[in-house]
């Protein structure tokens, strides 16, 4: 099963893991991370909840981490 994502979300992470090689990871970053990959999962599940690939805790889809 492929995972596709949007050019946003692409973008999104592109600019995290520039912050992350840099040692500059920002909370703005980091949660627009957050929210993008939320809203893409919303869009391919209905049951409300998304298992966070850092914690491997499940969230409610929207709520930061």
């Amino acid at each position: 099963m492929a995972i596709e994502l949007t050019d946003e979300l692409v973008a999104l992470e592109q600019v995290a893991w520039d912050e992350i090689q840099a040692g500059a990871l920002t909370v703005d970053t980091a949660e627009a991370v957050w929210v993008a990959v939320a809203a893409h999962a919303e869009a391919d599940t209905d049951t409300g909840e998304i298992t966070c690939p850092t914690c491997q805790s499940v969230h409610a889809l929207g709520s930061p981490p």
